[in-house]
């Protein structure tokens, strides 16, 4: 190898050499690392789209979960209410009795606005209770018509709340496809109901969702299209749909929809408290388009890397040997004792410097020396700041031996004293403690000793708050508490934020419940509610900024969220984490998603 490559340097000029290397060394690495960054770019790009269109379908999802919620809220309202009750069993005697009567009930027009995304509200009674009327303040007859539909009779008959799209005809003969829910209101002691219909606002969805360069179709079970990016789509069935390839346990990757090449994913959600499962499809056709301009691109950045590179070093080539002849120049003249030559050659590069080196040695020797005392000044410095950090170590700790002792002598002490709800206490509290030292450089507990923790949290803030704070602590049966493995002191925090932040500052009696439950795909959710002051929106906003920005070490608020919002970011990854949710004046709700693992899988 050494032979051949001097041959090759001995035989050919300096100007041939260049342009051997610039071949072997820039344009050939210039075409392999432009097809290499094609592949990966075109992977980076399908990766991007299908998780756009991943996060696109998981916003629909959340936005349609909580579309959901509210109409179980509202469901129970009217369920719990006399005044509705009193209405559905009562037969009045005269029309304008009853006018009187539903005048006075104002909940069901209030609904539209109190929960956002509903549309319409409307309760259905006996034609005896309305008198002949056709409507009235949110109550319909059960006619014949009524009698006559699908909806009321599965409602009739079943106690569940169900979903369904119902076609609407609007001004001009518009046809319009909304997702519409019923349930049965029922006093059996009477033998009297009433059927709430909800109307979910498909304006409400498009608010929400954010629909450029996608292709958004949502169907409930009967695969009618009630929401559509094109209105046009709305009532007819889903697009055909073939997929070309899944990398991911979502339904997701590249596809066909109506034939038509796309990036697609595919969501299917079961909706509160009910049998109903809503289909999503989110498809992106943009992809394809932005291919064929990033082709156009590369090719470019290509060509153009090479025409330049083809520039440099055919002009350095010229340059370089006109330095080699002047450097002849140069030698001969010195040849002959004429040693005048130190201006002949400028620059900084090695032919220039060769007269100098002498300079440039001392130079560097002196640059050495003071990098050198620097150094050991540094090492110095930081040996002292090491010994004084040790010294303060040394002062700070603490022998928890000592500390749980200490406890348990006082904790004696108040029984021997019949202070009993004092060593109760104190009891708990190093109970506390104990967990936290423990835990304190650990990644993983059982999920037993996290909740045994937090029942003896829970239990000294009662003592502290009394009545105002009550709790109540929700498990999903299925759960073996001993086999599953989560963060030590991942919950403490925000049942801590709750209680300090929600309930403490609105001085009445307050709750807050906590549920810990198994989700599809192997997850574990865990949600803190409590019913305190809550957060209006600029506020949730800044909250839920925080989750992800680094707090100012000196701030007072925020900086718990993100601790815990981090840990589960860097032990179980980006797809999990916090999530919170708050009106003003109501309520609080965070939700904490994570891989539900057990021993055997640690």
């Amino acid at each position: 190898m050494e032979k051949i490559r001097d041959s090759f340097f001995i035989r050919h000029k300096i100007s041939r050499q260049l342009h051997t290397l610039y071949i072997v060394a820039i344009l050939i690495p210039v075409t392999i690392l432009g097809a290499l960054f094609y592949t990966f770019s075109y992977q980076k790009m399908e990766d991007n789209y299908q998780h756009l269109c991943i996060s696109k379908a998981a916003q629909i999802k959340t936005a349609m979960v909580m579309l959901s919620l509210n109409v179980y809220q509202l469901q129970s309202k009217f369920t719990a209410d006399p005044a509705l009750a009193n209405i559905i069993q009562t037969e009045y005697k005269t029309k304008n009795d009853a006018k009187l009567s539903m005048s006075e009930y104002s909940k069901i027009n209030s609904s539209i606005s109190d929960y956002p995304g509903i549309s319409a509200v409307r309760m259905y009674v006996d034609k005896k209770v309305m008198h002949g009327l056709k409507e009235y303040n949110g109550f319909y007859p059960i006619d014949d018509n009524i009698k006559n539909t699908n909806w009321y009779n599965y409602a009739k008959h079943t106690s569940d709340g169900f979903w369904l799209t119902r076609k609407r005809i609007g001004t001009g003969e518009v046809k319009y496809y909304e997702l519409n829910y019923y349930c049965r209101i029922s006093l059996p002691q009477k033998g009297k109901f009433a059927i709430l219909s909800v109307t979910i606002s498909n304006d409400y969805l498009r608010s929400l969702i954010d629909q450029d360069q996608y292709n958004i179709y949502i169907t409930a079970d009967d695969n009618v299209i009630f929401f559509a990016s094109e209105r046009k789509l709305e009532g007819q069935k889903l697009p055909t749909v073939k997929k070309s390839n899944s990398k991911s346990i979502l339904d997701i990757g590249n596809g066909k929809v109506d034939n038509k090449s796309t990036i697609l994913s595919f969501e299917s959600l079961k909706m509160y408290k009910t049998n109903c499962n809503l289909k999503i499809l989110v498809s992106n056709d943009s992809f394809y388009k932005q291919l064929h301009r990033f082709i156009v691109i590369t090719l470019s950045i290509v060509l153009i890397a090479i025409i330049i590179s083809f520039s440099i070093v055919f002009y350095y080539n010229k340059y370089f040997s006109d330095r080699i002849k002047t450097l002849r120049i140069a030698m001969h003249k010195a040849a002959n004792n004429d040693y005048e030559i130190v201006n002949s050659i400028h620059g900084n590069d090695e032919l220039s410097q060769t007269f100098s080196d002498l300079k440039v040695m001392a130079q560097t020797l002196k640059k050495e020396e003071m990098s050198i005392y620097q150094n050991k000044i540094a090492a110095e410095r930081l040996l002292n700041e090491q010994q004084q950090m040790e010294m303060k170590l040394l002062a700070g700790q603490i022998n928890p031996h000592f500390l749980y002792n200490t406890l348990e002598m006082l904790r004696m002490k108040a029984l021997t004293e019949g202070n009993r709800s004092l060593s109760k206490a104190i009891q708990m509290l190093g109970k506390c403690m104990h967990y936290v030292l423990s835990n304190t450089k650990s990644t993983a507990t059982t999920l037993q000793k996290e909740i045994t923790y937090l029942e003896n949290y829970l239990s000294i803030m009662k003592m502290r708050f009394g009545n105002r704070l009550n709790y109540d602590i929700r498990i999903d049966s299925t759960l073996s508490l001993d086999d599953v493995l989560i963060l030590p002191l991942l919950i403490q925090p925000v049942v801590e934020n709750a209680i300090i932040h929600g309930l403490e500052e609105t001085g009445e009696p307050g709750l807050l419940v906590l549920k810990i439950k198994k989700m599809p795909h192997d997850k574990l959710l865990i949600t803190v509610y409590d019913n305190g002051i809550g957060m209006d929106k600029n506020a949730l906003k800044k909250m839920r900024r925080r989750l992800n920005q680094v707090p100012n070490p000196n701030a007072n608020h925020g900086v718990a969220m993100y601790n815990i919002n981090t840990r589960i970011h860097l032990y179980y990854g980006k797809e999990y984490g916090v999530k919170i949710l708050s009106k003003p004046q109501k309520c609080t709700f965070v939700s904490i998603k994570i891989p539900l693992q057990t021993k055997g899988e640690e």
